[in-house]
């Protein structure tokens, strides 16, 4: 009898092992990595944030004399220590790996903590640097020597922390290597720095309601005050849970291109439909071509995110049909966010939205169909495995469609400025559907799909 060609390998073949003579980025190990963020996180947060917020009230005495000082003021800047903390850690894992390749041998803790010293030692040097470069606005309120006294111990302080701590903590976890190739680390990093620049929106000063939730609110006694913090609340809450569902996806997947490329794909899809990228749609309005990448940006997520249910779960073409439904939809997409061709027939903008919205559920349908079919051409096992991301991205593609037609129906739970689909991307019920997407990835991992070598 012969096999089906659609049967389901299992474990799956990572598409990135097929050609041994690609030329490879260096390897990076996401754990280690993880543990210079997670301490460079820490010391921003106590070094950074708590000696900044020191040392400004310092200057703020010098310069007024009655420094004022709010909480939300000392939260702000202590998250700015965390996030600020955070690279920096990343940065100090990477320059430990760089020298322990250079020195062909691990760094003992004395030498982690001379590196730290010299580490903390430039960012330093950048720190004070500004004071006597600049002799404008804040930077004046004390001389050079004062001001650079003042802030430049923080970061030297946070490389010694981060010398001593990151040894430390490597020989208590001993964690398992988990190798990434710099290429794919570098995509998901710039994925996830996109992402958050574009749910920040989602946390901004205005939320804007549907009438229907205003009346709500009213309803329920919630003052509009009340009512925009607790969906800021809410929407904070959706992000946390959304990039840490897709950063354990990438970390757990990272032996595996699908699983690495599904976690770059939903964050390009929190990049592109969570809001509009300041960087790129306000600050580079005088140049053509970036005018253009919020609109790729959106044209490449959709396409992406078809093409991954297309070759869910191994990273094969297994139906023939496929190939040519992607190339249809990559230019589908292109015309429905880039408009290469205003004033045409071609011009998707122009079109009535219940036909733009029937093709788009039309071809995410194929995919659906295609997940559909892998599942029932495979064994039991794999069948298993692959039926809560089936069920997932399901339910989270039927309750986009039955938002779209309640709004439809009923024009008080409608966006009242924002176009489909920012529309379902803005306010917090519309948002719960999205998180459906990286959850059922996350179900089946821990069910075993894309095991690691080890585990097979």
């Amino acid at each position: 009898m012969k096999q089906h060609a659609l049967s389901a390998p299992a474990p799956a073949v990572d598409p990135d092992q097929m050609h041994t003579s690609r030329v490879r980025l260096p390897a990076v190990d996401i754990n280690r990595l993880g543990i210079g963020l997670a301490a460079g996180a820490v010391a921003g947060i106590l070094i950074g944030g708590v000696g900044a917020r020191a040392a400004m009230r310092v200057v703020a005495l010098l310069g007024e004399g009655q420094p004022g000082f709010t909480v939300g003021g000392t939260l702000a800047i202590m998250i700015m220590g965390g996030v600020l903390g955070a690279l920096g850690g990343v940065g100090f894992a990477l320059l430990r790996r760089l020298l322990r390749m250079g020195w062909g041998e691990e760094i003992s803790p004395l030498r982690s903590i001379g590196v730290g010293a010299v580490y903390g030692g430039a960012l330093a040097a950048l720190t004070a640097l500004p004071f006597f470069l600049i002799r404008e606005g804040e930077l004046a309120l004390a001389s050079p020597l004062v001001g650079a006294a003042l802030f430049a111990w923080i970061p030297l302080a946070y490389g010694l922390a981060l010398g001593a701590a990151v040894p430390h903590i490597e020989r208590r976890i001993a964690a398992a290597s988990r190798a990434v190739g710099l290429g794919w680390l570098a995509s998901f990093g710039l994925a996830l720095v996109l992402a958050l620049a574009g749910m920040a929106p989602l946390l901004g000063g205005f939320i804007p309601f549907p009438p229907a939730a205003t009346d709500l609110h009213y309803s329920a006694g919630l003052s509009f005050a009340a009512a925009q913090a607790l969906h800021r609340g809410l929407m904070l809450a959706f992000i946390l849970a959304y990039g840490g569902l897709a950063t354990f996806i990438f970390w757990r997947g990272s032996h595996s291109a699908v699983a690495r490329r599904a976690a770059v794909t939903l964050l390009l899809l929190a990049a592109a439909f969570f809001g509009r990228q300041p960087a790129l749609d306000t600050g580079m309005q005088a140049l053509a071509p970036a005018r253009l990448l919020p609109d790729l940006l959106q044209a490449g997520a959709l396409s992406s995110f078809l093409l991954l249910m297309f070759v869910f779960p191994d990273g094969r073409w297994a139906l023939p049909w496929t190939r040519p439904v992607a190339v249809v939809w990559c230019a589908w997409s292109l015309l429905w966010f880039a408009n290469p061709l205003p004033g045409t027939p071609l011009d998707v903008s122009g079109w009535p939205e219940p036909l733009t919205v029937m093709i788009m559920g039309i071809g995410l349908g194929c995919g659906l169909l295609a997940i559909t079919l892998r599942i029932r051409h495979s064994r039991p096992e794999q069948r298993r495995l692959m039926r809560p991301v089936l069920w997932g991205f399901a339910a989270a593609l039927l309750c986009f469609a039955l938002l779209w037609l309640a709004s439809l129906a009923a024009p008080g739970l409608r966006m009242r400025v924002l176009p489909l689909p920012q529309a379902l991307s803005a306010f917090s019920p519309y948002l719960m559907p999205w998180l459906a997407l990286p959850l059922s990835l996350v179900i089946a991992m821990r069910r075993g799909l894309w095991p690691t070598p080890r585990d097979a």
